[in-house]
């Protein structure tokens, strides 16, 4: 599947450049732990190992959540113009409801998928060091959370972490949890997805979305499906970025590019001399 590390690349499926997801999640990052780790430290080994056994759960995420969307609006939308919903002189009314069938299968799946992702991730040791384990504070109990993150601080080489374990605890008060959550929900205790609701009034046909949590459906997968990415892209960035400004004593350090576009390989997130620059953010130091 890959070509030799920090050379060239290989696409697999449909997933070249112009999905975002293999320059997001693996050339984003070779070009940024470059600056982190010397090659006799393992680095090409780990990001080739990631690249092989993960980036397959970030593509099929990927596909999951744009075939979702695509049913999802074509089948709101044509519950509104008459493909699946119509009514004729007598109000009788025919509704086709085989695309909803099918859509409420592509959300279940989207959150099995969607653990995979993390759960996968944080078992791959992409950006284990020493004390910090990432596993050790993903799809765990708040209990464990809480034991494994004072361990991890208690420790001088993992208290520089600490940055990192602060975002994965804000992440799983926001969305990890609550997702996690919504997946055994769906998984193990048969959670339906809401039929959409067809309502005439005034003899015009008004479409009531199945919500999640008290939001629409569509809204609240896309909330789950960018801030999965997003956590993950951010996680590793910043380790790498930590690793950088240490290893050049400041000298180097992780910004954020204002304009970014994955598709042709212009990433968001950049190791560069810590220096002002236009454009970007400092992130680090």
């Amino acid at each position: 599947m890959t070509d030799q590390l920090f050379k060239g690349y290989s696409t697999f499926s449909n997933h070249g450049t112009s999905q975002g997801i293999i320059p997001r999640f693996y050339l984003q990052m070779v070009d940024i732990a470059q600056f982190a780790f010397d090659k006799e430290e393992g680095i090409e080994e780990r990001l080739n190992d990631f690249l092989n056994k993960n980036i397959s759960d970030f593509t099929e995420f990927y596909d999951l959540f744009t075939e979702l969307k695509t049913i999802y609006i074509d089948y709101r939308d044509g519950l509104k113009n008459g493909k699946y919903y119509s009514l004729d002189d007598k109000i009788s009314f025919r509704h086709d409801r085989s695309n909803e069938l099918t859509l409420k299968k592509k959300v279940k799946d989207f959150f099995i998928q969607g653990r995979l992702v993390i759960n996968n991730f944080g078992k791959s040791g992409v950006i284990n060091d020493g004390e910090f384990i990432l596993n050790n504070f993903l799809i765990v109990k708040d209990s464990n959370f809480k034991k494994n993150k004072l361990s991890c601080l208690n420790n001088p080489e993992g208290n520089k972490y600490k940055f990192l374990i602060e975002i994965i605890e804000e992440a799983r008060k926001d969305f990890l949890s609550e997702f996690i959550q919504a997946r055994a929900d769906f998984e193990h205790q048969n959670l339906q997805v809401e039929d959409f609701k067809v309502e005439i009034v005034n003899s015009q046909i008004k479409v009531i979305e199945p919500s999640l949590s008290n939001t629409s459906l569509l809204s609240k997968i896309e909330y789950y499906y960018e801030s999965t990415l997003d956590f993950v892209e951010v996680l590793m960035v910043f380790f790498y970025g930590i690793q950088a400004y240490k290893k050049t004593n400041g000298f180097m350090t992780l910004f954020k590019r204002d304009e970014f576009d994955y598709s042709n390989l212009h990433y968001k997130y950049v190791v560069m001399p810590n220096m002002y620059e236009s454009g970007v953010t400092k992130l680090i130091g």
